[in-house]
C-alpha cells in the first residue's frame, strides 16, 4: 500500500486567487515523487481563509479544486483522492462574535471537563461558514457528532484508515495568544485499534493550549495516533516522539502555503508512506523563481504503528484519570485547577 499525504495549511485566502497555476504546479510538485500512490489525501491543516468569511471559502476553494484536478491527471487512474479539513483561527469570522461567548469562553477555560451543546453551539458560532462549506463540499466520508471532533473513514484495499480532526480553534480570539485555548479530552477515541493508520489533525500545536490541557491532550492523542499533523507557526518540522510508557509516533507541522497576500512566500508538505516497505519520507517544497521546488533531500525513515495504540490493555478514562490526580486541596495556578503531579516530589 502506498499513500501520499498531501498537507497544506494557512493559505489565508482572501480574493479569488490569481496564483498563476498554482494549484497545477503542488499538484506537479506531489507527483514528482510518486505516480504511482494507491491512495492520495490531501490534508489541509486549517487557515483557509484570512476571515471566515462566504466568499473567502469560495475563492479558497478555487485553488484547492484545481489541485484535486491536477493531481487526478497527473496520478495513475488507479489512484483514490480523498479531502480531510481542520479549521483554524483565521477560519473564524469574528464579526458574528457577542458578550456570551467571550463569557462562557472564559468560563470553559477555567473547566474544560464540562462543555455542554450549547457551549459548544454559541463558541462555534464564528465557525458556522467554516462547517457550512467542509459538509457541503467534503463531506465524504465525514462523521461529526459535534464540531470540536468529527472524522473521516477510508477503507482502501482492505487498508483502514483514521483521519481524527480537532477543532482547536473554537475557542480562539481575535488577538490570540499562546497558552489561551483548549480541548476537552472526551473528543480524543480511546480506542483506535480497528484501524490499519491513524492520523490525527488539528490547526494549534499543543503550545497554544493551556498548560494542564496541552498535558492531558498530549497523552490522550498520543496514546491513539500514529502521526499528529498541525499547522498555525508557519515553520515545518517533524520529529519522533516516543515515551517511556509505550507510544511512538510522529509529529510534523506543516509549512504556511501562502503569507497573507505575500504568494512568494509559499511552501507545503508531501509524506509517503509504504506499508510494504515499512517506510515513510517527507519532502518539504517551497515556492523559488517560479515552481515548488524541494526544500533539501527528502528524509526517509522506518514507518510502524504506533505500539501503544495496537497493543491493548487497560486505558483509565478520563473522569478517572481526574479523580485520581485531584489533590483535594483548595489550591489555583493561572493555567487552572492544581493537580496532583503539579505539587508531589517524588522521593529521592
Amino acid at each position: 500500500m502506498k499513500i501520499g499525504l498531501v498537507i497544506l495549511s494557512d493559505a489565508h485566502m482572501r480574493k479569488a486567487p490569481d496564483l498563476s497555476s498554482r494549484g497545477e504546479l503542488i499538484a506537479q510538485a506531489c507527483a514528482s515523487l510518486d505516480v504511482n500512490l494507491d491512495l492520495c489525501m490531501i490534508i489541509l491543516a486549517g487557515d483557509l481563509t484570512f476571515s471566515g468569511k462566504a466568499e473567502e471559502y469560495v475563492n479558497f476553494d478555487l485553488l484547492l479544486s484545481e489541485i484535486h484536478a491536477h493531481l487526478r491527471r497527473f496520478l495513475s487512474i488507479n489512484t483514490e483522492i480523498r479531502i480531510a479539513i481542520v479549521p483554524g483561527n483565521h477560519d473564524c469570522d469574528f464579526t458574528t462574535v457577542d458578550d456570551a461567548r467571550e463569557i462562557l469562553r472564559t468560563a470553559v477555560l477555567q473547566d474544560l471537563n464540562r462543555v455542554g451543546v450549547e457551549t459548544i453551539r454559541t463558541c462555534c458560532k464564528p465557525q458556522d461558514e467554516f462547517f457550512r462549506y467542509l459538509t457541503d463540499k467534503y463531506g465524504d466520508g465525514l462523521e461529526m457528532n459535534n464540531r470540536l471532533y468529527y472524522n473521516y473513514k477510508f477503507e482502501i484495499i482492505e487498508y483502514r484508515i483514521l483521519v481524527s480532526c480537532y477543532n482547536s480553534s473554537w475557542l480562539s480570539s481575535l488577538q490570540e495568544k499562546q497558552g489561551q485555548l483548549g480541548i476537552p479530552i472526551e473528543c480524543v477515541p480511546r480506542d483506535t485499534n480497528g484501524f490499519d493508520l491513524v492520523i490525527s489533525v488539528l490547526h494549534h500545536p499543543l503550545n497554544w493550549l493551556i498548560a494542564e490541557n496541552a498535558r492531558s491532550f498530549r497523552k490522550a492523542i498520543d496514546h491513539v495516533s500514529d502521526l499528529v499533523i498541525t499547522g498555525h507557526e508557519h515553520d515545518h518540522t517533524a520529529r519522533l516522539t516516543e515515551a517511556s510508557t509505550g507510544e511512538s509516533l510522529e509529529c510534523v507541522e506543516s509549512s504556511v502555503l501562502f503569507e497573507s497576500d505575500n504568494h512568494n512566500t509559499s511552501g507545503f508538505l508531501v509524506l509517503l508512506i509504504d506499508t510494504e516497505e515499512n517506510l515513510r519520507t517527507l519532502q518539504p517544497f517551497a515556492w523559488v523563481e517560479g515552481l515548488y521546488r524541494p526544500v533539501g533531500l527528502a528524509h526517509s525513515r522506518p514507518f510502524r504503528k504506533n505500539p501503544s495504540r495496537v497493543g491493548g490493555g487497560f486505558h483509565l478514562i478520563p473522569s478517572f484519570q481526574d479523580f485520581l490526580e485531584d489533590p483535594e486541596l483548595p489550591l489555583m495556578q493561572r493555567a487552572g485547577k492544581v493537580k496532583l503531579q503539579d505539587i508531589y516530589c517524588f522521593p529521592p
